[in-house]
């Protein structure tokens, strides 16, 4: 360390200034320490600063994860979002293909669906119902 130089005669002046000062706005009992700290102050500080530092890199740690975290579940929630899609294209699909292949009695779709899990069951043509005619409008004999 460095010798303290000596206090000179503005140094005092200037706290004392300063002490009217504070004792002039209502502050009292203000004790100026110009001596520095002892020995247990400056470690109790250094301490505290270590620990503040550890703090800080500990929690830039932790937020440089969750943003790695954050973007591998944003990957995962588009993932399914888009098989969401995927599926109700999948279901026209198979529907088309199931109403393709009764119209058409085709066979090899039939095979194709039944290789895929999706089986085909027909609805019984319905047989047109005859819907009685109008009502005569007059007296019937």
């Amino acid at each position: 360390m460095s010798p303290a130089r000596p206090v000179s005669r503005n140094d005092q002046n200037r706290r004392g200034d300063i002490l009217r000062a504070l004792q002039a706005h209502g502050i009292r009992d203000m004790a100026i320490n110009t001596k520095g700290m002892n020995e247990s102050q400056f470690w109790l500080l250094t301490a505290l600063s270590a620990l503040a530092l550890i703090l800080v890199l500990i929690c830039t740690g932790l937020f440089f994860d969750n943003r790695s975290t954050q973007a591998e579940v944003n990957a995962r929630q588009q993932y399914i979002n888009q098989t969401v899609q995927l599926g109700q294209l999948n279901t026209q699909v198979a529907q088309f293909l199931a109403n393709l292949a009764v119209q058409t009695n085709d066979q090899r779709i039939r095979e194709l669906l039944a290789a895929n899990g999706i089986t085909i069951t027909e609805r019984p043509a319905e047989t047109p119902v005859e819907t009685p005619g109008p009502a005569p409008l007059g007296p019937q004999e």
